[in-house]
Parts: structure tokens; C-alpha cells; sequence
């Protein structure tokens, strides 16, 4: 799914937002970033069964540096924009309604997987 410029920025924001000091490039040093605007979705078993109907998937976005090229896939689980693509996606029709109500049943179970994992671990 392509990103508009708005969800880029926003993502950049929450990026920025849990950066490190410093924030430069490892190889080159420059501070300029972009963030491409397609997503990458990585299939994930669950045990061994995983289903065709809800699959397991981890979403990525990919930041890459403008001077050399260095790349990273972010997970979006994790860094906490997975509401930022979805409400992209559906203001810009790219999710029919549908679709956005399987998507945001399954952001809901991931949240309540994760409470649960997290408060077993104390």
C-alpha cells in the first residue's frame, strides 16, 4: 500500500521520537532519512498451523538514508504507527470497509496478546 506524504511525516515524527542521541547514519554520517512509501508485510507462523483466513504477518516500513543507501525495516507493531496506515489507507479508499474491519479486529487481538504477554512476564 502506497503512504501519502502525511503518513510519512507522521511516521518520521514517532520516529524521531524514540531516536537515540545521535541520530546520524552508522556508515556515512548524514542525518537525512526517508521512509518509502510501500509497506512489506513478512508472514509469520503461529506454532505450525497458521491460517489462510488470519494470517500472521509482521508490517514494515523501510527508512532508508538519502546519502548511502543504508536501509532499515521497522517493524510497525513496534514502533506504534499501525493507526497511521490504516487511517491513510481508508481516507485515501486504498481499504475498502471490509477490510478495515478485519484489520482493526486483528490490531485489536495483537494489543490484547501483547497486554497479556506483558503482564505474564510481570
Amino acid at each position: 500500500m502506497p503512504l501519502s506524504d502525511e503518513a510519512q511525516d507522521q511516521i518520521i515524527d514517532r520516529l524521531r521520537a524514540k531516536r537515540s542521541e545521535p541520530d546520524n547514519c552508522p556508515i556515512c554520517g548524514s542525518d537525512t532519512f526517508s521512509v518509502a512509501d510501500l509497506l512489506f508485510n513478512t508472514p509469520m507462523a503461529e506454532g505450525i498451523v497458521q491460517t489462510v483466513a488470519m494470517p500472521m504477518y509482521a508490517t514494515h516500513i523501510l527508512v532508508t538514508c538519502t546519502n548511502c543507501g543504508l536501509t532499515h525495516m521497522i517493524n510497525a507493531n513496534v514502533l506504534g504507527i499501525m493507526d497511521i496506515l490504516l487511517e491513510d489507507g481508508v481516507a485515501r479508499g486504498l481499504i475498502p470497509p471490509p477490510m478495515e474491519a478485519t484489520i482493526r479486529a486483528d490490531l485489536e487481538l495483537r494489543a490484547a496478546r501483547l497486554e497479556e504477554a506483558e503482564s505474564e512476564a510481570g
